[in-house]
Protein backbone atom coordinates (compact mmCIF):
# COMPACT_ATOMS: atom_id res chain seq x y z
CA UNK A 1 0.00 0.00 0.00
CA UNK A 2 3.01 2.68 1.03
CA UNK A 3 4.93 1.80 -2.29
CA UNK A 4 1.64 2.24 -4.15
CA UNK A 5 0.42 5.44 -2.72
CA UNK A 6 4.54 6.90 -3.73
CA UNK A 7 4.14 5.74 -7.37
CA UNK A 8 0.28 7.66 -7.10
CA UNK A 9 1.66 10.84 -5.52
CA UNK A 10 5.21 10.54 -7.79
CA UNK A 11 2.76 10.69 -11.18
CA UNK A 12 0.85 13.74 -9.68
CA UNK A 13 3.72 15.58 -9.33
CA UNK A 14 5.06 15.19 -12.77
CA UNK A 15 1.90 15.73 -14.15
CA UNK A 16 1.47 19.33 -12.03
CA UNK A 17 5.47 20.02 -12.52
CA UNK A 18 4.85 20.37 -16.26
CA UNK A 19 3.54 23.46 -15.80
CA UNK A 20 6.29 25.01 -14.01
CA UNK A 21 9.03 22.90 -15.63
CA UNK A 22 9.89 21.65 -19.48
CA UNK A 23 11.10 18.75 -21.14
CA UNK A 24 14.11 20.08 -23.11
CA UNK A 25 16.28 18.30 -25.26
CA UNK A 26 19.66 16.85 -23.90
CA UNK A 27 22.28 18.20 -26.80
CA UNK A 28 23.52 21.45 -24.72
CA UNK A 29 24.32 19.22 -21.52
CA UNK A 30 28.14 18.71 -20.57
CA UNK A 31 28.20 15.20 -19.43
CA UNK A 32 31.03 14.04 -17.18
CA UNK A 33 32.18 11.07 -15.60
CA UNK A 34 34.42 9.25 -13.94
CA UNK A 35 36.79 8.07 -16.21
CA UNK A 36 36.24 3.96 -16.28
CA UNK A 37 32.48 3.44 -15.85
CA UNK A 38 31.49 0.60 -13.93
CA UNK A 39 27.65 -0.53 -13.13
CA UNK A 40 27.77 0.26 -8.79
CA UNK A 41 30.64 2.68 -7.93
CA UNK A 42 29.35 6.14 -6.57
CA UNK A 43 31.46 8.63 -7.60
CA UNK A 44 32.40 11.88 -6.10
CA UNK A 45 33.26 15.28 -8.50
CA UNK A 46 34.78 18.40 -7.43
CA UNK A 47 36.19 21.74 -8.72
CA UNK A 48 36.89 24.75 -7.07
CA UNK A 49 36.42 28.03 -8.69
CA UNK A 50 38.66 31.17 -8.04
CA UNK A 51 37.83 34.65 -7.84
CA UNK A 52 38.68 37.53 -6.27
CA UNK A 53 34.99 39.01 -4.96
CA UNK A 54 32.18 36.61 -4.29
CA UNK A 55 29.33 36.66 -6.82
CA UNK A 56 26.25 38.87 -6.70
CA UNK A 57 24.30 36.18 -7.79
CA UNK A 58 24.65 32.69 -8.50
CA UNK A 59 22.73 29.22 -9.79
CA UNK A 60 23.84 25.76 -10.41
CA UNK A 61 21.56 23.23 -12.45
CA UNK A 62 22.85 20.44 -12.02
CA UNK A 63 21.53 17.58 -14.28
CA UNK A 64 21.73 13.60 -13.68
CA UNK A 65 20.81 10.07 -14.65
CA UNK A 66 21.32 9.10 -11.00
CA UNK A 67 21.37 10.15 -7.50
CA UNK A 68 23.21 13.15 -5.99
CA UNK A 69 23.88 15.46 -3.46
CA UNK A 70 25.24 18.66 -3.97
CA UNK A 71 27.55 20.72 -1.68
CA UNK A 72 28.78 24.15 -2.50
CA UNK A 73 31.83 25.05 0.07
CA UNK A 74 30.78 21.95 2.10
CA UNK A 75 27.18 23.32 2.49
CA UNK A 76 24.95 20.48 1.42
CA UNK A 77 22.79 22.83 -0.88
CA UNK A 78 20.61 19.81 -2.06
CA UNK A 79 18.87 18.88 1.55
CA UNK A 80 16.37 16.38 0.24
CA UNK A 81 17.48 12.65 0.17
CA UNK A 82 17.76 10.35 -2.88
CA UNK A 83 17.66 13.48 -5.18
CA UNK A 84 15.80 13.34 -7.53
CA UNK A 85 13.01 11.52 -6.45
CA UNK A 86 12.20 9.19 -9.33
CA UNK A 87 10.40 6.06 -10.38
CA UNK A 88 12.54 2.98 -9.58
CA UNK A 89 14.97 1.54 -12.45
CA UNK A 90 14.52 5.03 -14.18
CA UNK A 91 18.15 7.22 -15.36
CA UNK A 92 16.05 9.51 -17.21
CA UNK A 93 18.14 12.61 -17.05
CA UNK A 94 16.48 15.04 -14.27
CA UNK A 95 17.86 18.59 -13.69
CA UNK A 96 17.40 20.72 -11.09
CA UNK A 97 18.06 24.12 -10.50
CA UNK A 98 19.44 25.98 -7.07
CA UNK A 99 20.23 29.55 -6.26
CA UNK A 100 23.28 29.14 -4.55
CA UNK A 101 24.16 32.62 -3.61
CA UNK A 102 24.61 32.74 -0.31
CA UNK A 103 26.76 29.99 -0.32
CA UNK A 104 29.53 31.61 -1.97
CA UNK A 105 32.83 33.14 -0.95
CA UNK A 106 34.93 35.91 -1.85
CA UNK A 107 38.11 33.91 -2.80
CA UNK A 108 37.56 30.83 -3.82
CA UNK A 109 34.10 28.66 -4.37
CA UNK A 110 34.29 24.68 -4.37
CA UNK A 111 31.71 23.15 -6.14
CA UNK A 112 31.01 19.05 -5.23
CA UNK A 113 28.76 16.60 -6.54
CA UNK A 114 28.00 12.80 -5.00
CA UNK A 115 26.53 10.41 -7.78
CA UNK A 116 25.13 7.16 -7.33
CA UNK A 117 23.12 5.43 -10.09
CA UNK A 118 19.82 3.98 -9.61
CA UNK A 119 20.26 0.71 -9.99
CA UNK A 120 23.57 -1.54 -10.53
CA UNK A 121 23.82 -0.68 -14.62
CA UNK A 122 26.03 1.03 -16.94
CA UNK A 123 25.62 4.84 -17.82
CA UNK A 124 28.49 6.59 -18.97
CA UNK A 125 26.56 10.44 -18.63
CA UNK A 126 26.44 10.28 -14.79
CA UNK A 127 26.56 14.44 -14.42
CA UNK A 128 25.96 17.71 -16.09
CA UNK A 129 26.50 21.05 -14.10
CA UNK A 130 26.13 24.51 -14.82
CA UNK A 131 27.29 27.29 -12.55
CA UNK A 132 26.30 30.57 -13.79
CA UNK A 133 25.34 34.37 -12.25
CA UNK A 134 26.31 37.87 -12.31
CA UNK A 135 29.22 39.52 -10.76
CA UNK A 136 28.85 43.05 -8.37
CA UNK A 137 29.33 45.18 -11.93
CA UNK A 138 26.72 43.33 -13.30
CA UNK A 139 29.00 40.78 -15.53
CA UNK A 140 28.16 37.96 -16.13
CA UNK A 141 29.65 34.48 -15.97
CA UNK A 142 29.12 30.45 -16.78
CA UNK A 143 30.86 27.51 -16.42
CA UNK A 144 30.30 23.96 -17.10
CA UNK A 145 31.10 20.45 -16.03
CA UNK A 146 34.02 19.58 -18.34
CA UNK A 147 37.79 17.47 -18.26
CA UNK A 148 38.82 20.01 -15.70
CA UNK A 149 36.96 18.57 -12.93
CA UNK A 150 38.22 15.93 -11.02
CA UNK A 151 36.53 13.05 -9.62
CA UNK A 152 37.41 10.29 -7.14
CA UNK A 153 35.50 6.64 -6.76
CA UNK A 154 33.28 7.64 -3.44
CA UNK A 155 33.87 5.19 -0.07
CA UNK A 156 30.23 3.56 -1.00
CA UNK A 157 28.85 1.57 -4.09
CA UNK A 158 25.66 -0.40 -5.08
CA UNK A 159 25.12 -4.19 -3.91
CA UNK A 160 23.09 -6.65 -6.20
CA UNK A 161 19.53 -6.87 -4.75
CA UNK A 162 19.01 -3.10 -3.87
CA UNK A 163 21.89 -3.72 -1.45
CA UNK A 164 24.73 -0.37 -0.39
CA UNK A 165 28.04 -0.84 0.59
CA UNK A 166 29.33 1.78 3.29
CA UNK A 167 33.55 1.36 3.71
CA UNK A 168 34.27 3.17 6.50
CA UNK A 169 37.92 3.21 6.31
CA UNK A 170 38.06 4.88 2.71
CA UNK A 171 39.05 7.98 2.29
CA UNK A 172 39.78 9.90 5.71
CA UNK A 173 39.78 13.60 4.09
CA UNK A 174 36.99 15.35 3.80
CA UNK A 175 36.38 14.84 -0.09
CA UNK A 176 34.27 18.34 -0.78
CA UNK A 177 36.24 20.14 1.33
CA UNK A 178 39.96 22.20 -0.05
CA UNK A 179 41.78 19.53 2.41
CA UNK A 180 42.26 16.71 -0.13
CA UNK A 181 45.11 15.10 -1.63
CA UNK A 182 45.10 15.91 -5.64
CA UNK A 183 47.50 13.14 -6.49
CA UNK A 184 44.13 10.86 -5.76
CA UNK A 185 42.14 12.56 -7.77
CA UNK A 186 40.87 12.07 -11.78
CA UNK A 187 40.31 14.68 -14.08
CA UNK A 188 36.55 13.48 -15.43
CA UNK A 189 35.97 12.43 -18.48
CA UNK A 190 33.70 14.47 -20.66
CA UNK A 191 30.74 12.84 -22.38
CA UNK A 192 28.54 13.47 -25.25
CA UNK A 193 24.99 14.26 -24.97
CA UNK A 194 21.98 12.71 -26.71
CA UNK A 195 19.86 14.84 -28.74
CA UNK A 196 17.19 12.59 -28.76
CA UNK A 197 16.60 12.34 -25.10
CA UNK A 198 14.66 14.40 -22.92
CA UNK A 199 15.58 16.03 -19.78
CA UNK A 200 13.10 16.44 -17.37
CA UNK A 201 13.84 20.12 -15.90
CA UNK A 202 12.50 20.86 -12.31
CA UNK A 203 13.43 24.40 -10.67
CA UNK A 204 11.08 25.97 -7.67
CA UNK A 205 8.62 23.52 -7.17
CA UNK A 206 9.08 19.61 -7.49
CA UNK A 207 8.63 16.39 -5.79
CA UNK A 208 11.50 15.34 -3.49
CA UNK A 209 11.86 13.32 -0.09
CA UNK A 210 12.83 13.32 3.40
CA UNK A 211 13.09 12.00 6.26
CA UNK A 212 9.85 12.02 7.85
CA UNK A 213 10.63 10.06 11.57
CA UNK A 214 12.82 8.17 13.53
CA UNK A 215 12.32 5.18 15.40
CA UNK A 216 14.03 3.29 17.94
CA UNK A 217 14.33 -0.63 17.51
CA UNK A 218 14.14 -2.74 20.10
CA UNK A 219 16.36 -6.40 19.93
CA UNK A 220 15.08 -9.80 19.97
CA UNK A 221 18.02 -12.20 20.58
CA UNK A 222 18.90 -14.46 17.46
CA UNK A 223 22.13 -15.98 18.52
CA UNK A 224 25.54 -14.99 19.85
CA UNK A 225 26.63 -13.81 16.31
CA UNK A 226 23.61 -12.26 15.27
CA UNK A 227 20.77 -10.14 16.37
CA UNK A 228 17.41 -8.67 15.36
CA UNK A 229 15.88 -5.61 16.15
CA UNK A 230 12.40 -4.93 15.45
CA UNK A 231 10.63 -1.54 15.27
CA UNK A 232 6.89 -0.40 16.25
CA UNK A 233 5.42 -0.55 12.16
CA UNK A 234 6.77 -1.06 8.82
CA UNK A 235 8.23 1.87 7.16
CA UNK A 236 10.12 2.44 4.14
CA UNK A 237 13.39 4.64 4.52
CA UNK A 238 16.83 3.42 5.82
CA UNK A 239 17.97 1.57 9.14
CA UNK A 240 21.02 3.67 10.93
CA UNK A 241 23.09 1.25 13.81
CA UNK A 242 25.56 2.91 15.88
CA UNK A 243 28.72 0.58 16.73
CA UNK A 244 31.34 1.29 19.08
CA UNK A 245 34.47 -0.57 19.66
CA UNK A 246 34.25 -3.09 16.39
CA UNK A 247 37.96 -3.53 15.21
CA UNK A 248 39.42 -1.63 11.62
CA UNK A 249 38.27 -3.58 9.04
CA UNK A 250 35.46 -5.51 10.56
CA UNK A 251 32.53 -6.16 8.39
CA UNK A 252 28.72 -5.74 9.88
CA UNK A 253 25.99 -6.77 7.77
CA UNK A 254 22.48 -4.41 8.40
CA UNK A 255 19.59 -6.03 5.98
CA UNK A 256 20.62 -5.65 2.88
CA UNK A 257 23.83 -2.89 4.06
CA UNK A 258 26.97 -3.88 4.35
CA UNK A 259 29.58 -1.93 6.59
CA UNK A 260 33.66 -2.20 6.82
CA UNK A 261 34.64 -0.66 10.56
CA UNK A 262 37.21 2.05 11.13
CA UNK A 263 37.42 1.04 14.15
CA UNK A 264 36.61 4.61 15.58
CA UNK A 265 34.22 5.64 18.92
CA UNK A 266 30.88 5.87 17.90
CA UNK A 267 30.54 5.78 14.11
CA UNK A 268 27.68 5.01 11.95
CA UNK A 269 25.65 2.57 9.43
CA UNK A 270 23.46 3.57 7.17
CA UNK A 271 22.33 3.45 3.30
CA UNK A 272 22.68 6.35 1.61
CA UNK A 273 20.77 6.21 -1.98
CA UNK A 274 18.74 2.89 -1.52
CA UNK A 275 16.12 2.11 0.78
CA UNK A 276 13.97 -0.80 2.38
CA UNK A 277 11.24 -1.95 4.01
CA UNK A 278 12.14 -2.07 7.57
CA UNK A 279 10.04 -3.49 10.40
CA UNK A 280 12.66 -6.23 12.01
CA UNK A 281 16.35 -5.62 10.94
CA UNK A 282 19.03 -8.99 11.32
CA UNK A 283 22.46 -7.54 12.26
CA UNK A 284 25.39 -10.02 11.98
CA UNK A 285 28.76 -9.93 11.50
CA UNK A 286 32.34 -11.90 10.63
CA UNK A 287 34.57 -13.28 13.62
CA UNK A 288 34.96 -10.89 15.55
CA UNK A 289 31.27 -8.97 15.36
CA UNK A 290 30.05 -8.84 19.03
CA UNK A 291 26.56 -7.80 19.71
CA UNK A 292 27.42 -5.50 22.53
CA UNK A 293 29.21 -3.51 19.76
CA UNK A 294 25.85 -2.40 18.98
CA UNK A 295 24.78 0.70 20.88
CA UNK A 296 21.81 2.00 18.99
CA UNK A 297 18.96 1.18 15.85
CA UNK A 298 17.06 3.44 14.12
CA UNK A 299 14.77 3.43 11.57
CA UNK A 300 14.02 6.59 9.48
CA UNK A 301 11.10 6.62 7.71
CA UNK A 302 11.57 8.26 3.97
CA UNK A 303 8.22 9.68 2.56
CA UNK A 304 7.54 12.33 -0.77
CA UNK A 305 6.72 15.47 -0.34
CA UNK A 306 6.27 18.31 -2.38
CA UNK A 307 9.43 20.49 -2.68
CA UNK A 308 8.51 24.51 -2.97
CA UNK A 309 11.01 26.88 -3.10
CA UNK A 310 12.05 30.16 -4.69
CA UNK A 311 15.21 30.54 -6.58
CA UNK A 312 15.35 34.58 -6.04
Amino acid sequence: MQRLMRHTLLLFFILLNLAHSAYGQGRFSHWISYPTVDSTSQIWFRHTYVTQKAPEQATITLTSTGHFELFVNERNVSNDVMVPYRPALSDQPVAITYDVSRFLRPDSNTIAVWYAPVYPHLNERQVSLSYYGKMEDGQSFCHVSDSDWLCHVANRSLLSGNGELQNGKDYPLRWNSNEIDPACWLSAKEQKGDDREEILRFSSFYPAEKVSKILQGQPVTAGQDRVYYNFPVTTQGWVRVTIRNARPGERIHIGGLEYICNGKTDEQAYRKFTASDNQQVLIYGDRYFQKSQIQKVEALEIVPYFHSSYLY
